[in-house]
């Protein structure tokens, strides 16, 4: 299945078709020009009775030959066998193709992934500058989040399909279903009472009750007054009610300027009960799972998620397709936000780099071989022959300029030969 691919224009798909057709010229102009030398040698040699010019003119055509010749037959033989005869040492590429894989991975793995190789380039550049620079330029940042946008769009439109949606709708209820929770939430509750912090909540709420009792404290009295027996004298009234109050705010100041009192102790006693009860007890998921099975499972309950995400998905794409979508000036806001902030904050540009370098040098340290054995591997699969019209379509225009240099540094050549034998004779 062809997969489309934004911003894959027809310039791409026919560069191809260009080189072709690029080197189909220069293998006809190479041979064309050791043709002419085979026209020009027989003209010279017919008419060099009439004039010792001609003989010059063979000198030269008939060397001319010979560089020709050689130089195709030596630039043929990297790709194949010179006129289909298995000469030894011909058709190089498609016979060593596996040793060349190999050969090019080691070469990209020691010479581009090697730790002073990749170093060297990443301390010679300041990355999160350069991010700086570039998202806090406006009209960058908007064509940066106008991309994100595109591709956005282009993933969820190719993932607009039915069978999709509920493999993803099935896949999320089944995680749901296959999480336990009991254990999670006793991890939980035991990392925030680690060191006693939940003692810092329980004394915020023990201020928050005292600070309540003396602001309606008038009002308690009068709540309280209204029990009591008519035959009560006021000022005893007065005092019980003083004595039961400032008790309870002796016992909260207490409970919470104490940080071992009683109260405290007993509270944490059944925090860690109910931890361990959560961590190892069978119950609690069981409890658990029975909830999801009820709420989570019935077909109303998927049909209302599915319907759900759908209106999300659609309420969001309409936005994004919008010019003045507030999405797209949100992630606009970001970009700029993010690089005038990295701009300002040269001490965290250069922790970023700092962990960047780091991070890159660990990686490629650690997947170096990895790579260089895709390639070779990669290399391994491929066809000989294809392989070899592949790299002589993109190496192949400039191995032709070989033939005609050779035709006429030959032809120059057979004349120095001449004039010297021409010398000596």
């Amino acid at each position: 299945m062809d997969i489309p691919i934004p911003g894959l224009t027809g310039k791409h798909r026919g560069g191809r078709d260009d080189q072709r057709r690029s080197l189909k010229r220069m293998k006809i102009s190479a041979t064309a020009l050791l043709l002419s030398m085979v026209v020009l040698y027989l003209f010279a040699r017919f008419m060099r009775e009439t004039s010792s010019f001609f003989e010059i003119v063979m000198a030269f055509s008939e060397a001319a030959m010979v560089g020709a010749l050689a130089d195709w037959f030596a630039v043929v033989a990297l790709f194949r066998h010179p006129l289909a005869l298995p000469i030894p040492h011909t058709a190089i590429i498609p016979k060593n193709k596996d040793r060349l894989g190999e050969n090019l991975a080691k070469f990209i793995r020691d010479n581009f992934l090697s730790q002073e190789a990749i170093g060297a380039k990443l301390n010679a550049v300041d990355v999160t500058g350069l991010v700086s620079r570039l998202f806090s330029d406006e009209q960058k940042a908007r064509d940066l989040a106008n991309k994100l946008i595109e591709y956005i769009l282009f993933i969820a439109e190719r993932f607009d399909q039915k069978d999709l949606r509920a493999f993803g709708k099935d896949l999320a209820l089944q995680n749901v279903n296959s999480i336990q929770l009991g254990p999670w939430l006793g991890k939980v509750v035991e990392t925030f009472t680690k060191n006693n912090r939940h003692h810092l909540l329980l004394d915020g709420g023990l201020t928050v009750i005292t600070g309540w009792l003396a602001k309606n404290e008038a009002g308690i009295r009068a709540r309280m007054k209204e029990g009591n027996p008519w035959w009560l004298p006021d000022f005893i009234d007065d005092k019980i009610l003083d004595m039961i109050v400032g008790k309870f705010k002796e016992l909260l100041e207490e409970i919470r300027n104490n940080p071992g009192h009683e109260v405290k102790k007993r509270i944490d006693e059944a925090i860690f009960k109910w931890v361990d009860g959560l961590k190892a007890s069978p119950n609690v998921d069981e409890r658990i799972h029975h909830v999801k099975e009820r709420y989570l499972n019935p077909l109303g309950v998927k049909e209302a998620l599915a319907g759900l995400s759908g209106d999300l998905k659609v309420g969001i794409l309409q936005d994004l397709r919008n010019p003045d979508s507030t999405i797209r000036n949100q992630i606009e806001f970001g970009i700029l936000t993010l690089g005038r902030s990295l701009g300002e904050n040269p001490t965290v540009r250069e922790k970023i780099n700092f962990w960047l370098c780091s991070s890159l040098l660990k990686l490629s340290s650690e997947y170096a071989d990895t790579i260089s054995s895709i390639i070779s591997d990669t290399v391994r699969k491929w066809d000989a022959e294809r392989t070899s019209r592949t790299i002589e379509l993109y190496v192949g225009k400039d191995l032709q300029w070989i033939r005609i240099n050779g035709t006429l540094v030959g032809g120059l050549v057979g004349l120095l030969i001449y004039f010297i034998s021409r010398f000596f004779h």
